[in-house]
């Protein structure tokens, strides 16, 4: 071994360490991710909030804090699709960097101000 193919490998050890232990993984098609984003409603639940204000019925009172937990499958195409943010590439992104995406999405769109998202990879393609 040569001094420089040992200082290649010396280099390409330090990097794989510094790299964090869900950055191997990079979503495919057809993975199943469990998407959870706290303060985020549902369409089911909008849907319904937005009619009973329209039709000027008392909301219900909410003991706490309402959370958007939905598993999605990606498609063909390698996208999820969200509700209030709507489609986002999955495909080719480690589950750090999805959730990076879809945060970054809810707080450009002024819907929630500091998201907590989180992504799960339930079930890994065939």
């Amino acid at each position: 071994m040569t001094p420089r193919d040992r200082a290649r490998l010396e280099a390409i050890a330090q990097e794989r360490a510094q790299e964090s232990a869900d950055a191997g993984y990079l979503i495919g098609a057809d993975d199943l991710l469990q998407v959870r984003v706290p303060d985020l409603l549902g369409p089911d639940v909008q849907r319904q909030l937005v009619s009973s204000a329209q039709s000027g019925s008392i909301l219900p009172v909410v003991a706490q804090a309402p959370v958007f937990q939905e598993g999605l499958r990606v498609d063909g195409t390698g996208k999820i699709s969200l509700p209030l943010v709507g489609e986002v590439t999955a495909e080719g992104k480690t589950p750090g960097a999805l959730e990076a995406e879809i945060a970054s999405r809810l707080t450009a769109s002024g819907i929630l101000r500091a998201p907590q998202v989180s992504v799960q990879v339930v079930e890994y393609r065939n």
